[in-house]
């Protein structure tokens, strides 16, 4: 009886119950069948209150006795079926700027979540104690709201009865009402204008209109230039709160030149714990230096693999340009003035370039114009034409805001199903204006194989095929059967209006060469993911909804890379990515085969993997850095095969250009062959054509 009664204390230890009703219902109930119910309560309750002394949290010496405690609690946390805390303490005093950090995915996040919403066991109550949460949080706002409307509607800054007024005066401090001519921004312009930096410092303003006694900041510098860190950094520092006493924050940030300067204190995630240490982020990993992939890019506990390209058509050097502007101009429908003007840049699979410039002068508008996203007002954008690029967006979650139900696996499974990369067959560049549907279901002239003229609306294009100088398309004609369909230069094609039929073509034909690797399957795509620093579990069982930021990211990036791009194309690739992931980004890119554009204000990231830099000034891009990478590309980078979305293995037939001796020996080749009257291959039928035999 006593050993059952040991047993059932022991139980009640390990899942921190503490309650003594709990011990008296259980342990009490059977001590008493061996001893006097007095007695067995006095021995239940010194059992209770020794099992939880000796499991009370210990409290951290480098926390500051001269200060008043804002907060002195214990507590759990944990995510779903997972325990992230147990049994820890949080101790906070007032005034003090303090810096959370930990290893990935251990709940940086989730606590500062689970304090804002009140889901913090021990925590004060919002009533003793305001906290505010800050992040880059204003997604989905419908694009008449103006950002002082947006501030207004915010529960909290009218909970503390602000008015319009506060409010725009505390915008104000913030450059929201000054002329957006001059850098700034009108507080009745629409917040879905305002770049990310700019949506960053609206948050900030939100939260010091709160009036908040905490800023709990995730990530408070993600977005941000040079000179809106700077203020940022400053603000944190010094902020007051309206009774003059200093404002306390916690910040989760892996911007270590920022924390730094900012955290007075480091609180780390140690198995399952909070310990607190005196001091920055360098004076932290001193004492810890088993922390330092907090603070370099150089120390990683994980490893991204990047997939190696496949060859191009005449690309032999990583010096050769494979994607280029020409005197590219950009100017928005509604905008006075261009956002670009005369912009000529280039890129390689060598390149390792970094877009810097301030928030909102048109980093991101460049490199959507040089991807096709957004064709530009003037000039030429050229790619090779087998090229394959990965883009990650600014806002990485947009590229997953349709497909929250669904697990990483399942989105990389939707996303190449067809046999090519949806997300790019999807761009706004691609879709047809009532225009262009008018013009495209007129009747074309065509030559059918029969040598006669025909007039038929064309249905689709099927496929294309290298010519002697540029590419053949073949195309279906509506109302005929597949035996009429005819094949057409890609000259032709363009200048009859059929431009954007041709990119979805080569969209399609060069994801053929990109799906080669890997057959599109769960065990395939968890693989990837695992690549990317995603664990089997999350990648096949948890959902987009529930997944981190950092997880999130990763998820958009495998999914880019499984098309094996040459070139990868990162738009502030450092936000929510903590520096264990950042250290295996950067080694990853390092290795990687293929070309890298970068835009990013992370100086730290960039300098570490980038050699050349484009500045963006007065909507020009400046060029700085030497891109030229004049190493020769083995014979054959890729497979020689791909397999599609039902499992078939096709060969990839080498689209490479013939020599003068090659087609020479073809020629006599096929006309012996005729003279004997002979068939021909298809292949053979095929030169035959294209040489006019």
């Amino acid at each position: 009886m006593l050993c059952h009664a040991a047993r059932m204390a022991h139980g009640l230890a390990k899942r921190t119950e503490m309650r003594s009703v709990e011990w008296g219902k259980t342990v009490g109930a059977l001590l008493q069948q061996v001893m006097s119910k007095e007695e067995g309560t006095r021995v239940v309750e010194g059992v209770r209150q020794e099992c939880e002394k000796a499991m009370r949290p210990e409290e951290d010496e480098d926390v500051e006795e001269s200060e008043d405690d804002l907060c002195n609690c214990e507590l759990t946390l944990g995510y779903g079926t997972k325990i992230l805390l147990a049994n820890t303490r949080l101790h906070l005093k007032r005034g003090m700027r303090y810096g959370l950090v930990g290893p990935n995915d251990c709940g940086k996040s989730t606590l500062l979540r689970s304090i804002a919403n009140g889901q913090l066991q021990g925590f004060p109550p919002p009533e003793e104690l305001r906290t505010v949460y800050v992040e880059h949080d204003v997604q989905g706002i419908e694009d008449a709201t103006t950002i002082i409307e947006f501030v207004m509607m915010d529960p909290k800054v009218t909970a503390v009865g602000v008015t319009k007024d506060e409010a725009e005066a505390i915008l104000a401090e913030l450059g929201f009402n000054s002329d957006k001519s001059d850098g700034g921004q009108l507080v009745t312009n629409p917040v879905t204008t305002l770049s990310g930096g700019w949506k960053m410092k609206l948050a900030l303003a939100r939260a010091i209109l709160s009036k908040a006694d905490i800023l709990l900041c995730d990530e408070p510098t993600n977005h941000l230039d040079v000179d809106n860190v700077a203020w940022v950094t400053e603000y944190l520092k010094t902020a007051k709160k309206a009774d003059g006493q200093a404002l306390s924050t916690i910040c989760v940030s892996h911007d270590s030149k920022f924390m730094d300067t900012v955290c007075s204190h480091i609180i780390h995630f140690e198995g399952r714990k909070l310990k607190t240490y005196k001091g920055n982020l360098r004076a932290f990993v001193e004492k810890v230096p088993d922390a330092a992939a907090y603070y370099t890019f150089k120390k990683s506990r994980l490893t991204f693999t990047f997939p190696t390209p496949s060859a191009l058509e005449g690309v032999k050097s990583k010096a050769k340009h494979i994607l280029k502007m020409e005197h590219v101009a950009f100017t928005y429908p509604s905008a006075p003035r261009p956002i670009l003007h005369d912009v000529s840049v280039a890129v390689t699979l060598g390149s390792r370039i970094a877009v810097i410039g301030p928030n909102g002068a048109g980093k991101s508008t460049a490199i959507k114009v040089l991807t096709g996203e957004m064709p530009p007002t003037a000039g030429t954008v050229w790619r090779h034409p087998h090229m394959r690029f990965a883009y990650v967006a600014q806002h990485a979650f947009h590229h997953l805001e349709a497909h929250l139900e669904k697990t990483p696996v399942e989105y990389i499974l939707w996303r190449y199903s067809g046999g090519y990369d949806k997300e790019l067959a999807a761009q706004d560049t691609l879709k047809y204006t009532e225009e262009e549907k008018a013009m495209m279901a007129r009747k074309v002239l065509v030559l059918t194989a029969t040598g006669e003229e025909k007039k038929w609306v064309l249905e689709r294009i099927i496929s294309r095929r290298k010519s002697k100088k540029s590419y053949e398309y073949e195309c279906k004609w509506e109302g005929q059967p597949m035996d009429n369909c005819t094949w057409m230069p890609l000259e032709k094609l363009s200048e009859l209006g059929f431009k954007k039929m041709l990119a979805e073509v080569d969209i399609r034909e060069n994801s053929k060469l990109g799906l080669s690797a890997r057959a599109l399957t769960t065990r395939h795509a968890t693989a990837q993911l695992s690549e990317i620093g995603l664990d089997s579990e999350h990648a096949a069982h948890v959902r987009l909804s529930e997944l981190s930021g950092g997880q999130k990211v990763k998820v958009v990036l495998a999914a880019a890379m499984w098309g094996q791009p040459h070139v990868l194309i990162l738009d502030e690739p450092t936000n929510y990515l903590d520096r264990d992931s950042l250290a295996a980004l950067a080694l990853a890119i390092q290795d990687f085969a293929g070309g890298v554009v970068i835009i990013s204000h992370n100086r730290d990231f960039v300098d570490e993997v980038c050699r050349t830099h484009w500045f963006m000034v007065g909507g020009k891009l400046q060029v700085e850095g030497d891109d030229e990478v004049d190493e020769k590309i083995e014979e054959q980078l890729g497979p020689t095969a791909y397999t599609d979305a039902a499992g078939n293995t096709h060969e990839i037939k080498e689209n490479r250009e013939l020599t003068k001796a090659e087609v020479k020996k073809m020629t006599k080749h096929i006309r012996d062959k005729i003279k004997k009257g002979e068939d021909l291959t298809t292949e053979e039928e095929n030169f035959a054509i294209e040489y006019d035999l």
